[in-house]
């Protein structure tokens, strides 16, 4: 698919996310490991799935669906590591389906970052009974997704992940509203350190990035990388999945700039005024 064809997905999903996200909510036993929903969001393809919520291995028929060389590192974990593990590679495998790559394993890098070898880039998030995974073309730029439940506000959350200035702007909310603001500002860092990791191979902190969100659109990222990275253009945007908010960032180096071809100097007697 092209930029365009990619777009047109998106759109097409997006018209289908409301009854996506009802399913989600009126799922009262979803089967474990099925698929939650499928949709294109402006900055890839996103797939969930549903996690049992218990340590009980992850049972043969369901292993078999991941792809050979994910069956071995799946089969060396164990509890939720392995339930987490399993989902998030089966939605991961759903969600690169519609690009037209050939099918390969999504393993994992030092820093348990996913790795998949050939043209998508790959990036995953789960809580305790969701994994969601989204992809993306890599030449598009790199991508990151965190999941989250805005349950009950925790104590200290904010002043661990918020700059100064975001700490302010939380803080001059009703209080009803500062753990939301919050819990989104935590979500779109999580997604955009993700988005940095391939790019800067390194562990970003909560202070190297300030946020202003935006419901209704991109939010702005304010980079300040301790190693002077970069530079890079970084958006992320929030989306509402039932009790879910899912952050999704995107990061790419700037476009350069082609340069104007000098005008051809004249000749003959014209250049000689």
């Amino acid at each position: 698919m092209n930029k365009n064809n990619d777009l047109s997905v998106a759109l097409v999903a997006l018209n289908q996310l409301n009854s996506d996200i009802l399913l989600i909510m009126n799922a009262k036993q979803p089967t474990p490991y099925s698929i939650a929903f499928t949709t294109a969001l402006p900055h890839g393809v996103v797939v969930g799935v549903h996690l049992p919520d218990s340590k009980e291995p992850v049972p043969d028929d369901v292993i078999s669906r991941l792809y050979k060389g994910e069956v071995e590192v799946a089969k060396g974990f164990s509890g939720y590591k392995q339930v987490s593990w399993v989902g998030g590679r089966i939605a991961a495998s759903m969600a690169t389906k519609g690009f037209g790559f050939p099918r390969r394993p999504v393993l994992s890098g030092p820093s348990g970052e996913p790795i998949y070898d050939g043209g998508l880039c790959v990036t995953i998030s789960h809580k305790r009974t969701m994994a969601v995974a989204m992809v993306a073309r890599s030449s598009h730029g790199s991508i990151g997704i965190d999941l989250e439940i805005p349950q009950k506000p925790r104590l200290g959350i904010a002043e661990r992940v918020l700059t100064p200035t975001e700490l302010a702007d939380v803080r001059a909310l009703p209080r009803e509203r500062q753990w939301t603001a919050t819990i989104m500002r935590f979500a779109l860092k999580e997604a955009l350190y993700k988005a940095l990791f391939p790019r800067v191979r390194r562990f970003v902190d909560f202070n190297e990035a300030e946020i202003t969100p935006d419901v209704n659109g991109p939010a702005e990222y304010i980079l300040t990388l301790r190693n002077e990275e970069g530079p890079f253009i970084a958006e992320g945007r929030i989306h509402w999945l039932g009790e879910h908010l899912l952050a999704t960032a995107h990061v790419r180096e700037p476009r350069k700039r082609r340069r104007r071809r000098p005008k051809a100097r004249e000749t003959g007697q014209e250049a000689d005024r």
